[in-house]
C-alpha cells in the first residue's frame, strides 16, 4: 500500500469514535503505528544502521496516565506488523525513570527507533543527544515534540494525518529518507521555509 493511500485510510479511521487519545497527541496510536512502519520503508539508511531485527522502543512514564495508555495502545497497534523491508520487528516498552537510565535502556535493548509517548515535565535534551550519539530514529504523535527535537512525527490536518519532519534531528542521527516521503511531509525546523505547524 502506497503512503498516500495509507494516509487516506488513516484519515477515515481517525474520524471514527474510540481509540486511545491524549490531548496533546492528535492522531491515536492505531493511526500512528502503521504510518511509522510505512515511513520506515522510505528510510534510505535503514539497512545500514539496524541489525538482524528492527527494535522499536516505546518510551513512557508509568506514573503519567496518558503516557502509560499511549504505550499500551502503541504496542498493541504494532502487533500486526512483523517486518519492515524484510527486517523482523520487535517492540519493547521503555520506562522513563531518569536521563541516565534512558541511555542504558536504549543500548541494552539495541533500540533502532524510539517512539516517544506524551510526557509530563520532561525536556527532550537527553533523548536528542542519545539519539544523535547512537544513530536512532525518534518518532512521536506529539507534534510539539518534533519541534523540540524528535525526528519524525504525526499531526492531524483536519481529519487527515500529516507527517512532520525535523531535518536537523535526522541529520544529527545521520538518518536519510527518500524524496518521495519528504514531498509528503512538512518541516518544523526553525530555518525551513515550510513550517510544519500553524
Amino acid at each position: 500500500m502506497c503512503l498516500r493511500v495509507l494516509m487516506a485510510v488513516a484519515a477515515a479511521s481517525s474520524a471514527m469514535p474510540g481509540g486511545a487519545r491524549a490531548q496533546d497527541m492528535p492522531a491515536p496510536p492505531e493511526i500512528q503505528a502503521p504510518l511509522l512502519v510505512r515511513i520506515l520503508a522510505f528510510e534510505r539508511t535503514l539497512h545500514n544502521r539496524v541489525g538482524d531485527t528492527l527494535v522499536i522502543g516505546v518510551l513512557y512514564q508509568p506514573r503519567y496516565r496518558p503516557s502509560l495508555l499511549a504505550e499500551r495502545a502503541f504496542l498493541q497497534a504494532l502487533e500486526p506488523f512483523r517486518e519492515v523491508s524484510g527486517i523482523p520487528v520487535v517492540a519493547v516498552g521503555l520506562e522513563l525513570t531518569g536521563d541516565a537510565a534512558l541511555r542504558s535502556q536504549i543500548l541494552a535493548h539495541n533500540v533502532d527507533v524510539l517512539y516517544v509517548t506524551p510526557m509530563r515535565a520532561m525536556t527532550l535534551d537527553t533523548m536528542r543527544a542519545v539519539a544523535g550519539d547512537v544513530g536512532i530514529l525518534t518518532f512521536s504523535g506529539v507534534p510539539q515534540f518534533v519541534v523540540d527535537g524528535v525526528g519524525v512525527g504525526v499531526d492531524l490536518r483536519g481529519e487527515r494525518p500529516h507527517i512532520l519532519v525535523n531535518r536537523k534531528a535526522l541529520a544529527l542521527s545521520q538518518i536519510e529518507f527518500s524524496a518521495q516521503l519528504l514531498k509528503l511531509a512538512s518541516f518544523v525546523d526553525p530555518d525551513d521555509a515550510r513550517p510544519g505547524l500553524p
